[in-house]
């Protein structure tokens, strides 16, 4: 289409110069014919009325020396070259003039005198031309019946028809026109005719160079006028090609990192699944890339992006292509795998390559990946298994706690589905209020009395069967919803807990994310005002994680919540690393033991009940009481009630009940039952 465009542009121009040629060309004939024709008219008249000897030249008794004088003064004024008259019958009676080119000085009437029959010999070999490109010679409409000896028609009318001819600018000028014009007597009879070989050289020299210059000129303006045009269109032509390959390589890259995007790598891997034997696709991750854009800003995290692609770029040797998949998502296509080594090697590489910190905006930030492997086509002869088995390796890096390599075995697609079927249910269950609340209750270790239950959620598969907490929890917690979760426990089991008796306790597990919003005391204190519950009665734990994060924001946040009257317990204790450097850094109200200590207690009870009672003593002189969770056999109840223990927890006294068995636990312990009788299952 473009060079189509250009061979238009060039005809036009072609063809409007040759147009302009062949006008100036006509117009430059009828300048010479006009020209030839008013001159005729002049000698014309003159020879007919003034010149003396006309009728004696007519009658061929005319004196030549006298009739040639009068001739040549005729001829200097005209520039003619040659007269020829005849008779009525047209036969030729007296001729003068001759040519010799423009270096000879001899005068025209001299030649014509001595060398008539020289002269005639060279007119008689002029002929008609043909048209050429520059001389035109109109022909005559009205043929006279006898033509002249030398070739040249005299039967041309004067005026009508001017034929200007070509000579050799020797023997004839280069250009010249012969005119012919009869000569009538006083009656009007004919007596004869006279020709005249008008010299317009110089006049169609100086016509030439004004046609050449108009020609040039017009050229030149054609070519000035379309010079504008072609360069705009040029230019517009390169900036379409400069888009078009522009929105070929957008729709092909990464904006960001200069990578391919999905769908060129998705069409990579599938064409290197048909052509290669071995190759290997790794998922990367960017670990906790949200903290970085909103703790430092979205160009800080651009910068992170566009640094891990350049640094798995740097590691490739020529078998590595890089992809930027979307969000913090990363690719990575390996060529020629020659081993399980190679894909592990490459694999450990980038997790290398991102440990090391990035400084972006006065920041060093480290931003570590995980990465997920799977071989080609071990792991998926087509592009959306392979790609998913690299997926699920990617996220079972993550599962295992960031930061590391995995590479694709078939168990992991198990653990996937199953992860997926809760992440299924946990947003069901919060839009349905799906959860459950179960509650377990707690005693007093000295006198067997009801002190109150923990609040503990449940989730349930569509069959029925319960997702075990240790597995939901974590999935609430990375898909973010663990502060919708918690507050909706909370409101639920505080408008429960507003029908029992004002000394019962009710014990609120919360969770981290629930603190990192900054308005959980609000959120507390308007659970326990709709429910018009004692803020005495209400008890929260928490495990010596929520301390590590952001010690001042949890400790700032727990104060509020000790206002407002609120119980804090440390749950979980002893199971950390730091536990007790917390226990006085807080005044918490309780501390929790672990059901860990108590497994083993039948093979080490001696060294067990050390502990505990290390535990309870340092729990008392802290002045905290101390609960003793996971109590599940006799033995265990009496040791826990000679360590001085305050409040226990277990299935010995009382496994998780449902709203209806916590009621029935609560009237039984109003009518002084005992625990294993009101607690039984």
């Amino acid at each position: 289409m473009v060079k189509l465009k250009v061979a238009i542009f060039c005809f036009i121009g072609l063809a409007a110069a040759i147009g302009a040629t062949y006008v100036l060309r006509a117009s430059k004939v009828a300048i010479l014919q006009d020209q030839a024709w008013h001159t005729g008219a002049e000698f014309a008249g003159f020879i007919e009325r003034d010149m003396p000897q006309i009728e004696q030249i007519l009658s061929g008794n005319a004196d030549a020396e006298e009739a040639e004088g009068e001739l040549h003064r005729l001829a200097m004024i005209g520039d003619v070259f040659r007269f020829e008259f005849r008779d009525a019958q047209g036969k030729q009676v007296f001729a003068t003039g001759s040519f010799h080119g423009a270096s000879d000085s001899t005068p025209a009437s001299h030649h014509a005198h001595e060398h008539a029959p020289q002269a005639e010999t060279q007119l008689r070999g002029t002929q008609f031309l043909p048209q050429s490109p520059f001389i035109t010679a109109a022909q005559s409409q009205d043929q006279h019946d006898h033509s002249s000896d030398d070739g040249h028609s005299p039967s041309a009318k004067t005026g009508d028809e001017i034929q200007i001819f070509a000579g050799d600018g020797q023997l004839r000028p280069t250009s010249y026109a012969v005119i012919f014009h009869p000569i009538s007597g006083a009656d009007g009879a004919a007596k004869g005719s006279v020709t005249f070989f008008l010299d317009l050289t110089e006049q169609d020299a100086l016509l030439q160079k004004v046609l050449i210059v108009a020609v040039s000129s017009i050229v030149l303006l054609i070519i000035v006028s379309m010079l504008g045009p072609s360069i705009s269109y040029a230019r517009a032509l390169q900036a379409k090609r400069n888009a078009d390959e522009r929105i070929h390589y957008l729709a092909a890259h990464d904006v960001l990192t200069g990578q391919m995007n999905r769908a060129t790598f998705t069409k990579s891997v599938e064409h290197c699944l048909v052509k290669e034997t071995n190759i290997a696709v790794h998922f990367l991750d960017v670990d906790n890339f949200k903290t970085f854009n909103d703790s430092f800003g979205h160009e800080l995290g651009d910068t992170v992006l566009k640094t891990c692609a350049e640094r798995i770029c740097a590691l490739s040797d020529g078998n590595l292509f890089v992809a930027r998949l979307g969000g913090d998502e990363f690719a990575v296509l390996q060529k020629n795998v020659s081993n399980a080594t190679a894909v592990e090697s490459v694999s450990q590489k980038i997790v290398e390559a991102m440990r090391e910190p990035i400084l972006a905006n006065g920041h060093s930030v480290v931003a570590t990946v995980s990465v997920g492997s799977a071989c080609g086509p071990e792991h998926g002869k087509n592009v959306a298994r392979l790609l998913k088995s690299a997926d699920i390796a990617m996220y079972y890096a993550k599962t295992e706690g960031r930061n590391r390599a995995c590479k694709f075995v078939s168990q992991m697609d198990e653990k996937l589905q199953l992860r997926r079927e809760i992440e299924q249910r946990l947003n069901w269950a919060l839009a349905n209020d799906g959860f459950e609340i179960n509650y377990q209750p707690l005693y007093s270790t000295l006198t067997n009395e009801l002190l109150g239950f923990e609040a503990l959620l449940r989730l349930k598969r569509e069959n029925g069967t319960s997702v075990s907490p240790t597995d939901f929890i974590p999935i609430a917690e990375e898909m973010g919803l663990i502060e919708d979760i918690g507050t909706w426990v909370l409101y639920s089991a505080c408008r429960f807990a507003s029908d029992w008796p004002r000394h019962l306790k009710l014990a609120v597990n919360l969770s981290v994310g629930q603190f990192k919003s900054g308005n959980l005391p609000e959120i507390v204190e308007h659970a326990i005002w709709e429910a018009k519950l004692l803020s005495t009665q209400l008890e929260l734990e928490i495990t010596e994680s929520f301390l590590l994060d952001d010690t001042t924001n949890t400790f700032t946040q727990l104060e509020e919540l000790k206002k407002l009257g609120v119980s804090i317990a440390m749950d979980d204790f002893g199971t950390g690393y730091s536990s007790l450097a917390y226990l006085w850094q807080f005044p918490f109200d309780k501390v929790k033991v672990d059901q860990s200590f108590l497994t083993g207690f039948e093979e080490q009870a001696p060294l067990v009940t050390k502990i505990i009672e290390t535990i309870v003593g340092l729990g008392h002189t802290l002045g905290m009481k101390v609960t003793v969770e996971g109590v599940e056999t006799q033995e265990q109840f009496e040791m826990l009630q000679n360590s001085r223990c305050d409040q226990l927890q277990g299935y010995l006294l009382g496994r998780p009940l449902a709203e209806a068995g916590a009621l029935l636990c609560i009237n039984d312990s109003e009518n002084h039952n005992s625990p294993g009788t009101a607690t039984a299952v």
